[in-house]
């Protein structure tokens, strides 16, 4: 087995406190993370492209 490693850069392209954040990659991939208040705790909701690579 061998040795998988994430070197990435990007640019955030929206940022929105406390409700999300959205980013483009170099590789030309985009995502989010996306932020949803619950009481006391926070909802946390991850979207991306996964790498075609794999």
């Amino acid at each position: 087995m061998g040795i998988i490693s994430f070197d990435y850069e990007g640019i955030y392209t929206k940022v929105d406190r406390f409700l999300v954040i959205e980013y483009y990659l170099s590789n030309n991939r985009t995502g989010s993370v996306q932020f949803e208040s619950q009481g006391d705790k926070v909802k946390t909701k991850e979207v991306f492209e996964p790498n075609s690579k794999f």
